[in-house]
């Protein structure tokens, strides 16, 4: 409470609020501890007038300004508005974290998705390779030779020019009943290395059972393909697959060429029945289907 004379009110007065102070009455009549007898301005809801003196008076009150630092309008309109944009500077900021995080998530699943139908590619490869590898003989088996012709007769090549030789290990059976079998199969690894050492690049060799073999010469002639396995022949006569065992190892050949109008499986068969009069000459020979 604060006391003001009348005369004060002529004038604009100015009224400090240190100059306010607790009634004595209510300090005695309420045992106020000292330290907590000074006014309190923290929690002010309202202010009042009141006399002294008991009798008629006149008072109007004009204004009653609170003077000092508090919010102006624009202050508090700015305030607001700039607690709304920081509220959606961090909301966008929350989005795009989770933006990002998602971005992040699709990503990691996109490479693996990739490594994953790398990694199918790299089975996939490898497994047709062993799907066409023989493996004992490290050539393409008779799975491999069929994708080989497939590709041959789909394409525009010219047919007439492609050679077949059909060739097997004369008595091959007695081999591996005189030596065993360890022996037979490394006559077959031997056979294979020394005839893919000395045919073309271009040239499909392949296991096509047993102890039989297959040659599918492109780009050949008739000589060609006839002195190519003669050649083949003479190296399998002179070379040695047992140094430690006296064992002579001669293959049978039989060749055809691709005629006009002739599939592979009708010119295998000439070739076929070739190695059959090879073998009927004596073994060790070279037949053509020409030669019946």
């Amino acid at each position: 409470m604060i006391f003001i004379r009348a005369s004060d009110f002529n004038k604009p007065t100015l009224i400090k609020l240190s100059e306010f102070s607790v009634a004595e009455w209510w300090i005695r009549q309420f045992d106020i501890p000292r330290e907590h007898s000074a006014p309190e301005f923290s929690n002010v809801v309202s202010i009042g007038f009141d006399f002294v003196d008991n009798g008629q008076q006149e008072l109007e009150i004009q204004k009653v300004e609170l003077v000092g630092a508090w919010f102006s309008k624009e202050t508090l309109y700015l305030t607001v508005l700039l607690l709304w944009l920081c509220l959606i500077i961090g909301e966008g900021v929350i989005r795009f974290a989770w933006f990002y995080i998602d971005s992040k998530r699709a990503n990691q699943k996109i490479d693996e998705m990739a490594e994953s139908y790398r990694k199918l590619e790299v089975e996939k490869q490898e497994f047709e390779v062993l799907s066409t590898t023989d493996k004992l003989t490290g050539i393409i088996n008779r799975n491999g030779i069929d994708k080989f012709v497939k590709k041959v007769f789909q394409s525009n090549y010219e047919k007439s020019q492609l050679g077949v030789i059909l060739f097997d290990i004369d008595h091959f059976k007695k081999i591996n009943d005189t030596y065993g079998h360890d022996v037979g199969d490394r006559v077959l690894q031997g056979l294979a290395k020394l005839i893919s050492a000395n045919i073309r690049e271009v040239d499909a060799f392949g296991r096509w059972g047993g102890e039989e073999f297959i040659i599918i010469a492109p780009q050949a002639k008739q000589e060609n393909l006839k002195y190519l396995a003669e050649k083949l022949r003479s190296c399998v006569q002179l070379h040695t697959f047992e140094p430690d065992l006296p064992l002579q190892v001669t293959i049978s050949l039989g060749i055809s060429m691709v005629q006009a109008g002739d599939s592979f499986d009708s010119t295998l068969k000439k070739a076929d029945m070739a190695l059959y009069v090879a073998k009927n000459r004596g073994r060790n020979c070279v037949a053509s289907n020409l030669d019946y």
